[in-house]
């Protein structure tokens, strides 16, 4: 995703004009490194992983740290809806 402004609001004009490698509408290919840099708790959770046959997840809340796991798609479509409805979104 490109830049963007305050939360629930488009970007505007100029913060879609930023030049920069990252800027995958722009550039063809893969980034030239992370855009992101993970915290200690998401790579002990990809190191270690919890017990389960899931492999669908929504966080359906993202203020309040609430994801979900499942490993029905019906599931997955209620958290997805979920995740919506909080956001404010169709």
């Amino acid at each position: 995703m490109r830049t963007a402004g305050p939360p629930g609001e488009p970007p505007a004009d100029k913060d879609t004009e930023v030049r920069s490698p990252y800027d995958t509408c722009l550039r063809h290919g893969v980034p030239p490194g992370p855009i992101a840099d993970p915290g200690e708790k998401a790579l002990h959770a990809a190191l270690h992983p919890g017990q389960g046959d899931w492999f669908r997840f929504v966080t359906t809340a993202p203020e309040h740290r609430i994801t979900k796991f499942t490993d029905k798609e019906s599931e997955f479509v209620r958290y997805r809806e979920d995740l919506n409805s909080y956001l404010g979104t169709c």
